[in-house]
């Protein structure tokens, strides 16, 4: 029922009044950049398509989140300077991680157990479901998109992210996003094939990237500030249930970033790969955990290790550990979680063409602290470029696969090239604070 959403002339942002959006949306819509746009509980699309208009700003209330149903569609595609703006809707300096719910895009994929019941709405709803046996299924496009403030906790043992993108398929677009300062993950990702191009995750309170289900997708261009003292910028799983459940869980990454701060007493990790995930990644670089880079956990995903399906190949170490050269915890008596599985021996294989260094690279992506208490989150331009010269550069990189989707002239490690004047995540970024 299209009546769902309404005009409320009593409130007004600038010139325009604001627009409360609610209940379904179950007629085309375009949103104008030219008004206010509040998005008031959970707001359904459903059979209908939701077009936003590059420059808009959506703002969240609390206990709010956007969810494209699998009949829906969102076509959200904004503009290096234009870009679509999801926020919280408390005035700026008292914004905060999970102020409201987050982007929740659902599709026809194939997932595991045929379909699944998205989090935080009720099972019986059938509006939260997602999967199915499409995997070129399209849930729309989302290009130029900032999600800030978002990923609120339904329960103990639900929540929201950033963006979540369950059962999408291959045919939606995932191009130019950021996710900043979330309570959960910044992006989760549930089955289906969707691909991801030009990534930034800045400052998520969960991990930057969490897969499940038999998601089997590719990636390039991923930049992830962790920036906080534990958890990890990236975890990977396949079923916490079935470990060996199929499809199994299988993306490809390519020109990964993943940057932690490596504070006294820090417990992060880079990745974490576990319960039976298979997948590639190549090309990347991993700096300043406090802990280790590489965590591999469950006799299953060692298992995808053996037989190939689980390759970590041409990636950088640097600064990881208290004294900078704690790649890996040492395998020692104790039981462990991977049938005592050797990471380092496994990662600095000379087939592996994997690299180490003690040394930071990246010295400008970390927060500052101003003297008055506050934090300036905005990295400079050059925050996660590395020199032109010297061991990034000189890292080995191995050839991009030979696709449409591929960029194949990224022949380097990270997500931006060494000694770039520019970078394409400049612009149309922002890391407010609050």
């Amino acid at each position: 029922m299209f009546g769902q959403w309404l005009l409320l002339l009593g409130a007004c942002v600038g010139p325009w009044p604001e627009v409360r959006l609610s209940g379904t949306i179950d007629q085309d819509l375009t949103l104008e950049a030219d008004r206010a746009w509040l998005i008031d509980g959970v707001v359904f699309v459903e059979d209908a398509t939701l077009t936003i208009e590059p420059g808009t700003t959506l703002r969240g209330t609390s206990s709010s989140a956007l969810v494209i149903t699998r009949s829906g569609r969102i076509e959200a595609r904004g503009t290096a300077t234009e870009p679509i703006v999801f926020t919280s809707d408390q005035p700026t300096g008292a914004r905060a991680a999970g102020d409201w719910g987050g982007l929740v895009l659902l599709g026809r994929g194939v997932v595991h157990e045929g379909t699944g019941a998205a989090e935080g709405i009720d099972e019986s709803d059938a509006r939260g479901t997602y999967g199915g046996q499409d995997d070129q299924h399209s849930c729309g496009a989302l290009q130029y998109v900032r999600v800030e403030f978002a990923g609120f906790f339904l329960d103990r043992d639900s929540d929201l992210n950033g963006l979540t993108l369950a059962g999408c398929g291959s045919g939606t677009i995932v191009d130019f996003v950021q996710t900043h300062a979330t309570l959960d993950d910044g992006v989760e990702v549930v089955g289906g094939t969707v691909d991801i191009r030009h990534l930034l995750v800045s400052y998520p309170n969960g991990q930057g990237l969490d897969w499940s289900e038999g998601w089997r997708g590719n990636v390039q261009y991923l930049i992830i500030q962790h920036g906080e003292p534990s958890g990890s910028a990236v975890e990977g799983e396949n079923n916490d249930d079935e470990l060996d459940e199929m499809p199994r869980s299988a993306p490809t990454i390519y020109n990964a970033t993943l940057l932690g701060v490596n504070d006294d007493g820090s417990a992060s990790r880079g990745i974490i790969l576990r319960a039976g995930t298979a997948g590639m990644v190549r090309n990347s670089i991993i700096s300043g955990f406090g802990l280790e880079s590489i965590d591999i956990r469950d006799r299953e995903t060692t298992r995808a290790i053996e037989s190939g399906e689980l390759e970590v190949s041409h990636t950088l170490l640097a600064e990881i550990g208290p004294r900078g050269d704690g790649y890996f915890d040492a395998e020692d008596d104790v039981e462990t979680d991977d049938d005592d599985f050797d990471e380092s021996a496994w990662f600095f294989d000379p087939k592996a063409m994997n690299a180490s260094t003690s040394a930071g690279v990246f010295p400008n992506a970390m927060v500052v602290l101003q003297p008055d208490g506050k934090q300036d989150l905005t990295p400079s331009d050059d925050a996660f470029t590395p020199a032109g010269e010297g061991l990034v550069a000189n890292t080995p990189a191995a050839r991009t696969p030979e696709d449409r989707f591929w960029d194949e002239s990224a022949n380097y490690v990270g997500a931006v090239r060494p000694g770039a004047d520019a970078a394409w995540w400049t612009g149309w970024t922002e890391f407010p604070a609050n």
